[in-house]
């Protein structure tokens, strides 16, 4: 995926590369006209590329990182800052990263007890990519601290392989799996519902105003949508009432359910037809049925099994054997 990026973050990556004993003459002519917004990814790519040559620091995405601050982000930062917690913050980021580079996404997913908030950009093994990537998460983790203070690190996850790194180790304070599946930083679930050090409603809507103004008012996702994302992300730690639910919204039952009926579904029909999916999905792996039923929203296999086969037709263990 090609794409581009905010010029202040190549900006940054030069002033870390030069103060660690790169050559300013090297770097300047990719930042591209100083009066820039943006500059093409490969540019970023190749100044990483220079960088690492010249300084030989292969932390050197971690320090800048270190200096990531989300007031240098314009109005996506400070939306991020002032949300209401963490959960409310990660859905800026997703809905509004393009403002900072449109060259990745960034996807979330459950697992039993945990969140993983994946950056998802390839790199096909060029170096000066993979790097940037490190920086991304890095700078991630950063500006995470700032918003709610000390986040709970599960682990830390690069598909690319690299010498154990002491930068890396010391910033992110948690494992570090390389070679793994994907580029992504690995939080408790707990962590979703940590209130900002800084929320403030009115700071947030004139930031979103701002932000909706300069992507073009993107259409906003659907009710049902939203509430069948917030019923993924609570789903690991039980089942979830329509109370959690619209806790979380801010609205009340009534309004939530007339919303939906407008749109065609109730809350149950989403939780329902969430708990399916993602059963039909994780039975078609190893994952044993027991942690299934864990992960689906069930206290046991039983009740899992009961609730599949009202699904389905079949139980759990016929279903995976294709029986």
């Amino acid at each position: 995926m090609q794409g581009t990026v905010q010029r202040i973050i190549a900006v940054a990556v030069a002033e870390v590369a030069i103060a660690h004993g790169a050559q300013r003459d090297q770097l300047t002519p990719l930042l591209g006209e100083p009066d820039a917004e943006r500059i093409p990814i490969e540019q970023l790519y190749a100044i990483w590329e220079l960088s690492l040559e010249a300084t030989k620091v292969r932390g050197l995405p971690v320090r800048v990182g270190k200096f990531a601050s989300f007031d240098r982000y314009g109005a996506f930062g400070i939306a991020m800052y002032v949300s209401r917690d963490m959960n409310v913050a990660l859905r800026r980021l997703i809905r509004y990263h393009d403002v900072l580079s449109d060259s990745g996404k960034w996807q979330q997913a459950s697992e039993p007890d945990r969140v993983v908030i994946r950056w998802a950009r390839e790199t096909n093994g060029r170096l000066g990519a993979q790097m940037a990537n490190e920086q991304v998460l890095a700078s991630f983790a950063t500006v995470l601290r700032q918003v709610v203070g000390k986040p709970q690190f599960v682990e830390v996850r690069f598909r690319h392989t690299i010498e154990d790194d002491v930068d890396h180790r010391a910033h992110f304070e948690c494992p570090i799996v390389y070679g793994a599946q994907e580029d992504a930083i690995v939080v408790t679930a707990a962590t979703l519902d940590m209130k900002s050090t800084a929320a403030d409603p009115h700071v947030e809507r004139f930031m979103i105003a701002q932000l909706e103004a300069s992507t073009g008012g993107a259409k906003p996702e659907s009710h049902a949508m939203e509430v069948s994302r917030l019923l993924g992300e609570l789903l690991a730690d039980g089942l979830p009432t329509i109370e959690d639910v619209v806790e979380k919204l801010g609205t009340t039952e009534r309004t939530l359910r007339r919303r939906l009926a407008d749109e065609g579904t109730t809350y149950e029909q989403l939780l329902t037809g969430l708990q399916r999916e993602r059963a039909i999905a994780l039975l078609g792996g190893t994952t044993p049925i027991a942690l299934i039923a864990h992960a689906v929203g069930f206290a046991d296999a039983s009740a899992f099994s009961r609730a599949f086969r009202r699904w389905t037709g079949k139980s759990p263990t016929d279903f995976r054997r294709g029986t």
